[in-house]
């Protein structure tokens, strides 16, 4: 039996055309609360598959329960996001993200398994990366390690005080 990814899950990542239209759906369909909403991005230390590169993109994240969903919209660049949208143009699951304390231990864990690195970045000191398989069925892994500004802002979107 195989073991457990790193980290604990706790995040459903979706990659939409129309960040707007999908939070409406949410909203409407999952009983979704209020999303913190940040618009145009721009990832720092951006990386994707093998080049250093820019991707602006607008994020939004809510909870239903403990689960955390984050809606990403592509604003410009080649990135994950992008290579989604043109595979799936409608959107949908994008990734499943894990928060992990140790971020480089976790990253040589998924490599050891056979993931590769396609995408990474940081925000502050909050550390992020996704992963795929050959065999992957199209939904990315993610790791995250989140620094203490990012785990008071969850915090605070969780208990709707933003």
């Amino acid at each position: 039996m195989a073991r457990p990814l790193p980290g604990t899950l706790f995040q459903i990542g979706y990659v939409v055309p129309n960040l707007d239209a999908a939070l409406a759906h949410l909203n409407a369909k999952l009983g979704a609360p209020r999303f913190m909403v940040l618009r145009e991005i721009v990832v720092e230390n951006g990386w994707f598959r093998g080049s250093n590169t820019p991707i602006n993109h607008s994020i939004a994240f809510g909870y239903v329960g403990d689960m955390q969903f984050e809606i990403i919209e592509n604003v410009s660049g080649k990135s994950t996001y992008s290579e989604f949208l043109e595979r799936v143009p409608e959107g949908g699951v994008h990734h499943l993200g894990y928060s992990v304390e140790d971020y480089d231990t976790a990253t040589a864990d998924l490599l050891a398994r056979g993931y590769r690195a396609v995408q990474r970045g940081t925000f502050g000191d909050t550390k992020f990366g996704y992963f795929e398989t050959a065999d992957d069925p199209g939904t990315l892994t993610e790791i995250v390690y989140l620094d203490a500004n990012t785990r008071g802002m969850f915090a605070s979107i969780k208990a709707q005080t933003f």
